[in-house]
């Protein structure tokens, strides 16, 4: 999990760059590993495209170390579902099902429901939150939610998103908000 850094659109590791900043190649970006050890790594938004797709969310291609658009989407997308009173705990056990479905139960949030702002941007408040899930193990999307629930949000005009969601101007969301 990436650590050290605020990771937004435009970041990159080929480049680098880092909370908007290239930064000194002989200064890595910490992450905090399973175990929450800082390590070194030179492939922040890399990490942080990998933990989302280990939580159940990435709306774009395979890892790539670019933080674009789809990313953007991809770290609103997981504040959203870390702001919802339960969500989906997976039994990692062995001799638990096969199919993933099965291995889910909902699970309330608690005091590790995510406060922050659902921006986009990949920040201190959002990495907590990360951090939390991978080890719970918590996924996305949360389970529990009534369908009248969803209609609501399926209707919701695209501009607007979720209660809290701030994105710039003339941005239509995740492709399945649009």
């Amino acid at each position: 999990m990436t650590g050290s850094y605020d990771l937004r659109r435009g970041d990159d590791d080929a480049e680098r760059k880092w909370d908007g900043a290239v930064r000194n190649a002989s200064a890595p970006a910490t992450i905090a590993d399973d175990k929450n050890n800082a390590v070194a790594t030179t492939a922040p938004v890399h990490d942080l495209q990998r933990d989302l797709r280990r939580v159940g969310i990435l709306l774009g291609p395979e890892p790539s170390g670019t933080f674009d658009l789809p990313t953007e989407w991809s770290v609103r997308e997981f504040q959203i579902y870390a702001k919802m009173e339960r969500v989906a705990k997976e039994d990692t056990a062995s001799g638990t099902p096969a199919e993933y479905v099965e291995r889910l139960s909902a699970v309330p949030t608690g005091k590790h429901r995510y406060a922050g702002p659902v921006s986009g941007v990949y920040n201190a408040a959002t990495r907590a939150a990360m951090t939390h899930w991978i080890a719970q193990p918590w996924r996305c999307p949360g389970l529990d939610i009534h369908p009248t629930q969803l209609r609501a949000r399926e209707s919701e005009p695209s501009h607007q998103g979720p209660p809290g969601a701030q994105g710039p101007p003339g941005d239509q969301g995740p492709p399945g908000r649009r």
